[in-house]
């Protein structure tokens, strides 16, 4: 089930774009893709692992009942908002460093560990965060667009941040080693629900695309140019299917 995490997370940005439809277009980042033959295998490799995990949804719906699936959301959640402060700090962010943090300790008392979420109901929803947007504030380049086993589609600047990211989390200092495996349990749970939640969306990407490993691509570097600046991402400027007409 771990395999199925990076299936769920390049494919769960497609669903995202229809938040950037309307947005203005705004500055694009220059992602190359050197390395696509060998993206292009681990997506293969992941297609397999995802066939086999899906094989029992196809055709889509919801197969687990929807109150599970927003506790398993909301744990999860709960265990990034840390990790979302810290990035907010470095990025001098102050109000939402604040903002995270007594969502973190509102949604871990009086929600009971993170299995509710009463901080949203007090008008502190999630700021999501991470440390590759924090490179983004700093002035870093993407670097080059890769797909890496697990972990899905990224730029070297996201792969990066991923690997700092684990090392930031205050939570990595102050659980026991078990209850670190549960979280990261937890994590795999809320991709594996996901993927059965949004199934009819994931295949029609995954399977129905003339090229798949484009539509992924191009819909990862939408998502994450949305989330960095807010801004739509401009695809010409990549040319990311040139290849495909030559």
């Amino acid at each position: 089930m771990q395999a199925n995490m990076l299936m769920t997370r390049m494919c769960l940005v497609a669903i995202a774009l229809a938040a950037t439809a309307c947005a203005p277009v705004g500055r694009s980042e220059n992602v190359a893709d050197p390395y696509e033959a060998n993206n292009r295998a681990a997506f293969a490799t992941s297609q397999k692992i995802d066939e086999v995990f899906s094989f029992a949804t196809r055709g889509g719906g919801d197969t687990i009942p929807v109150p599970v699936a927003q506790v398993v959301s909301n744990v999860a959640n709960n265990l990034d908002t840390p990790s979302d402060a810290v990035n907010d700090v470095l990025q001098g962010d102050i109000d939402s460093a604040m903002r995270n943090s007594l969502r973190f300790a509102i949604n871990s008392t009086i929600g009971v560990l993170g299995l509710l979420d009463p901080a949203t109901s007090f008008g502190l929803e999630r700021r999501a965060n991470d440390f590759g947007k924090t490179l983004y504030v700093w002035g870093a380049d993407p670097g080059s667009y890769l797909f890496v086993p697990v972990l899905g589609p990224m730029t070297e600047r996201e792969l990066i941040g991923k690997a700092i990211d684990s090392a930031l989390n205050p939570l990595g200092f102050v659980l026991p080693t078990r209850e670190r495996w549960w979280g990261r349990g937890i994590k795999v749970a809320d991709y594996a629900a996901d993927r059965l939640r949004y199934s009819d969306s994931i295949n029609a990407l995954l399977y129905d695309s003339a090229d798949p490993y484009i539509a992924v691509q191009s819909a990862y570097l939408q998502n994450r140019q949305f989330e960095l600046t807010g801004a739509q991402y401009v695809e010409e400027d990549l040319n990311l299917y040139e290849d495909l007409y030559e």
